[in-house]
């Protein structure tokens, strides 16, 4: 069966529901689709068992199992194949490690880099005394059992047994400490420890503003590093992952903000242009401080890219009062999708900021230039409901 075939789409759908009584129902009923139970069908060439797994929808795994899906069944994703077990140690949570040890109960295969995410040592070192050459080994998205060790005793084995402490993972160019930042901050600070190169995002995370000093003196332009796919900064040679792990603080002193790294977010902010300071303000929702900066620094507004001012519109009901009331166009786009910053708070379900710039003469009606859509649509495609019916009215 082919992807684009009507039955595959509806079950496509029903495994994104949640629906597992229609999964069973339509297995039984097409006898093709219960032979092609562990296609690729989902993001990332993912099987549907592999899907749900990430997903920890129990009830859909067991009715996947029960139909026949192969349990150690692996992705197509061409930078590193993984299996249900490896999306659960990838960025683990007790949650997602305790849905892992569910599936190593229904039988799944652990394997050296499931082994190193569960923190198995006896295992790890099993694998390693029969085959010493694996402890480098590229697996899920290319990564090497570092990447995903567990904890600090278990990056101390794999390190004594020859690891590779900045080995770069194939799908994000990230090196063990960098995909550390998906919670096992211990085990950031120990391969930092070991000699591991650090970055201004780990000083962050490590609330750590003597490190991030030595990184801006060594790399002045590392306090303007900023993650893109496959764009990221030169400071970080790569590090996609920050993209996932991140969750969308893709500057350090944004993510300095959002963590609460006090000492460290001080220390950037000081260095920061007023521009950064402006931004870092609105998102404050510190409309005293925004109004200091624009009174102390006269060319800043001016110069502010359309960019920019859609970030800071966005960012907050009292950022976007402070620069409507100066004169700036509610309708200012952003520079990746040519979005509004209407667009941006009915995504993110920002009620307030949408009242304020329809207040202003934001035209509901403008599309950006990616998707080709209305505000009214994204607030759709985001599941908020509340911008929905505002922007229905609209």
């Amino acid at each position: 069966m082919e992807r684009d075939d009507p039955i595959v789409e509806r079950f496509r759908e029903a495994v994104e529901a949640g629906d597992f009584a229609e999964v069973r129902a339509m297995m039984a009923a097409h006898a093709e689709l219960r032979a092609s139970i562990d296609a690729p069908w989902f993001a990332f060439d993912k099987p549907a068992l592999v899907h749900a797994a990430a997903r920890m929808d129990r009830d859909m795994v067991d009715a996947l199992l029960d139909m026949g899906a192969n349990l150690d069944v692996r992705s197509s994703w061409p930078n590193g194949p993984y299996s249900a077990l490896h999306s659960l140690v990838d960025g683990p949570t007790p949650e997602k490690l305790g849905f892992a040890e569910y599936l190593v109960e229904r039988g799944a295969t652990v394997d050296l880099h499931a082994a190193s995410g569960l923190g198995r040592l006896d295992e790890v070192r099993a694998f390693l005394d029969a085959n010493p050459e694996r402890v480098n080994e590229p697996g899920p998205d290319g990564a090497t059992p570092l990447h995903l060790a567990r904890d600090r005793a278990m990056a101390e084995l794999l390190l004594t047994r020859g690891a590779d402490i900045d080995r770069r993972c194939v799908d994000h160019r990230s090196t063990p400490a960098m995909w550390a930042t998906d919670g096992r901050e211990d085990v950031m600070a120990y391969l930092l420890s070991r000699g591991a190169r650090p970055d201004l995002f780990q000083a962050v995370i490590l609330d750590d503003p003597e490190l991030a000093s030595s990184l801006i003196a060594e790399d002045p332009d590392a306090l303007h590093v900023s993650v893109r796919f496959g764009s990221s900064h030169p400071h970080l040679g790569g590090g996609d992952k920050y993209v996932w792990s991140l969750r969308g603080a893709d500057t350090p002193v944004e993510l300095a903000r959002r963590r609460g790294s006090r000492a460290t977010y001080a220390f950037l902010l000081e260095l920061s242009p007023p521009g950064v300071q402006l931004l870092q303000a609105a998102r404050r929702e510190d409309a005293e401080e925004m109004e200091d900066l624009l009174a102390l620094h006269t060319e800043l507004l001016p110069s502010l890219t359309e960019h920019q001012c859609c970030e800071i519109l966005h960012s907050s009901e009292p950022a976007a009062r402070v620069l409507l009331a100066r004169g700036v166009e509610p309708d200012v786009r952003d520079a990746p999708m040519g979005a509004t910053p209407l667009h941006h708070a009915a995504w993110l379900g920002k009620v307030p900021v949408a009242r304020v710039l329809l207040a202003a003469g934001a035209d509901p009606s403008l599309t950006d230039r990616e998707h080709h859509a209305t505000p009214l649509e994204w607030a759709r495609h985001g599941g908020q409901q509340e911008l929905v019916r505002l922007l229905s009215r609209s």
